[in-house]
C-alpha cells in the first residue's frame, strides 16, 4: 500500500471552527484506509468496497496556533490507500459559539506526531491524534500537548497561557502528564505533580471550564520473569485520588492500557511483538496502530458519563470505527526506524526515576 499522492488543499484563512466533508470512491478493494487532515491528524480508517462511496465529516479549528494549517490558512486533506480514493472536500464554517472545545494539555504520548513517510506501523503517534475517529463533529479537539511537556513545563514554557487566550466558558481541559514528570524530583506523584494537577482544576473552574484528569497511559516494560513492571502507578494513583477528592471525572487510561498489555501477555505486547502497536525498537511511543487503541479506550470511559456537561461531551463520543488490527509484517521497500536520536533507552530512564525518587535530579 502506498500513501496517495493527490491530495486537496483548502484555503480557509479566517480564524474559527469548519466543519469538512471529505469524499471518498473507492476503485479497488480499500481494506485498510485512512483519512487525514493537516500533517496527520486521523479523522477515518477503515475499509471500502469497490464503488463504495463515503461521507466523512470533521471538525478543523483555524487557530493560528494549532499544526495543522499553514500560516496562510491552508490545510492539507489526504489519504493513506492502494489508489485515489479523495474525489471533493468542501468546508462551512460553525457559528462561533456552537460547538464546545475540548482542549488537551500533554505529553509526547499525546501530543500530534508528524512523519515525512508515513505508514501505520512505522509512525510515531499520540493517541489524542487519533481521537477525532472517537468524536462526532459537534465537538471540537485542540491538541496542545507537546513532547518532553510535564505538568510544570507546559504553563512555564507559555502552552497554559495559549490556551487560556482561546478557551471559554463551558469548554474543557484534558491532562496527561506523569511520563516526564516521574524524571524530575519536584514533580513527583504526592508533591509537585498532584499540587500542580489541582492548580490546573482550580483555574479551569474559576473560568468556567470543566476539567478533565487522565491517569499516565502505561509504557511497554516487563521484568526478566514476564511480570509487568509498572512504573507510572504512584503518578496514575495520584490523579486517581485527585479526581475522588477535587470531584473531576476520570479517565483511567494507565488502567485500561495496563489490563490490555496484560491480557495480550508479554510475549505478544514485547519483545517482537512491540512492533505491532509501538513504534519499533520504543517502549513508550505508539504507532498509529497503538495510539488508535489507547484512544479507543479514552472514548469508551468518556460515554459513561452521565451528569451535567460531562453527559453532553459524552453523547460527542462514538463507538469507533471498529478494531483496527496491524499488519504484523513491514511492508515492502520499508524499513524499522532506529528510536529516535537521544530517547532514552530503558535503562537510562529506570536510572532517571530511581535518581528522581532520591532527589538527584
Amino acid at each position: 500500500m502506498s500513501e496517495h499522492k493527490r491530495e486537496v488543499v483548502l484555503e480557509l484563512s479566517k480564524e474559527g471552527i469548519y466543519r469538512v466533508f471529505a469524499l471518498l470512491h473507492a476503485t479497488v478493494e480499500e481494506d485498510n484506509c485512512v483519512l487525514f487532515f493537516g500533517p496527520r491528524r486521523m479523522v477515518f480508517r477503515g475499509s471500502l468496497k469497490p464503488g463504495e462511496k463515503k461521507l466523512v465529516c470533521f471538525l478543523v479549528n483555524m487557530d493560528r496556533e494549532e499544526r495543522h494549517h499553514t500560516e496562510d490558512g491552508k490545510v492539507r486533506v489526504w489519504t493513506f490507500s492502494k489508489e485515489g480514493l479523495l474525489r471533493e472536500v468542501y468546508a462551512e464554517k460553525t457559528e462561533d459559539d456552537e460547538i464546545p472545545t475540548v482542549y488537551v494539555a500533554g505529553d509526547s504520548t499525546v501530543t500530534d506526531q508528524e512523519v515525512e513517510d508515513y505508514h501505520p506501523r512505522t509512525s510515531y503517534c499520540g493517541w489524542a491524534q487519533t481521537m477525532p475517529c472517537f468524536l462526532s463533529p459537534e465537538v471540537g479537539w485542540s491538541n496542545f500537548a507537546d513532547s518532553g511537556l510535564t505538568t510544570e513545563s507546559f504553563r512555564e514554557q507559555g502552552y497554559y497561557d495559549l490556551v487560556k487566550k482561546r478557551i471559554r466558558p463551558g469548554d474543557f481541559f484534558l491532562m496527561q502528564f506523569g511520563h516526564n514528570d516521574q524524571k524530575i524530583s519536584a514533580l513527583q506523584a504526592e508533591t509537585g505533580y498532584r499540587e500542580r494537577l489541582i492548580r490546573y482544576i482550580d483555574e479551569c473552574r474559576e473560568m468556567q471550564v470543566n476539567p478533565i484528569l487522565t491517569t499516565p497511559v502505561g509504557r511497554n516494560i516487563w521484568k526478566q520473569d514476564g511480570t509487568y513492571h509498572d512504573l507510572l502507578k504512584e503518578h496514575a494513583d495520584a490523579v486517581r485520588k485527585i479526581a475522588k477528592e477535587k470531584k473531576v471525572p476520570l479517565i483511567d487510561l494507565h488502567k485500561r492500557s495496563v489490563e490490555w498489555y496484560k491480557k495480550m501477555g508479554a510475549d505478544a505486547v514485547c519483545a517482537n511483538g512491540a512492533s505491532h502497536y509501538f513504534h519499533p525498537g520504543d517502549y513508550t511511543h505508539f504507532n498509529d496502530y497503538g495510539a488508535y487503541q489507547m484512544a479507543s479506550f479514552v472514548a469508551s470511559e468518556m460515554r459513561k458519563w452521565k451528569e451535567s456537561a460531562y453527559a453532553q461531551l459524552g453523547s460527542y463520543v462514538t463507538a469507533g470505527l471498529g478494531a483496527w488490527i496491524p499488519d504484523k509484517t513491514l511492508p515492502d521497500g520499508v524499513e524499522a526506524p532506529a528510536p529516535t536520536a537521544g530517547m532514552m533507552s530503558e535503562f537510562t530512564l529506570l536510572e532517571a526515576i530511581e535518581n528522581a525518587r532520591k532527589g538527584l535530579a
